[in-house]
């Protein structure tokens, strides 16, 4: 993830197998995984082409002989195109506010 924050988060829960690296997923490792998630819409937002590309070649480079990778991919057309604006629900124990960035 790129995301300091969500990074500092994560870590939080790091173990002696599992650890978070803040990192630039177009980029490749030093080294190899059996599994490689790419999840909550991560993937597809580039505006130039080569850096989804990239972001693959770098996830097959990246994986053991049978490693497995997963990309967790929207329509990112869809999506952009039916996002809603604004969004406000009010429940007594719980608030929630979505506002388009």
């Amino acid at each position: 993830d790129l995301s300091k924050n969500s990074i500092k988060l994560a870590k939080e829960f790091e173990n002696k197998s599992l650890k978070f690296v803040e990192h630039d997923m177009r980029n490749r490792f030093k080294t190899k995984f059996d599994v490689i998630l790419n999840l909550f819409t991560s993937f597809g937002f580039f505006e130039n082409d080569d850096d989804d590309l990239n972001t693959i070649k770098a996830i097959k480079a990246n994986l053991k002989a049978h490693g497995i990778g997963v990309i967790d991919f929207l329509n990112a057309d869809f999506v952009i195109n039916n996002l809603v604006e604004e969004n406000i629900k009010n429940n007594p124990e719980i608030r929630e506010i979505s506002i388009k960035s």
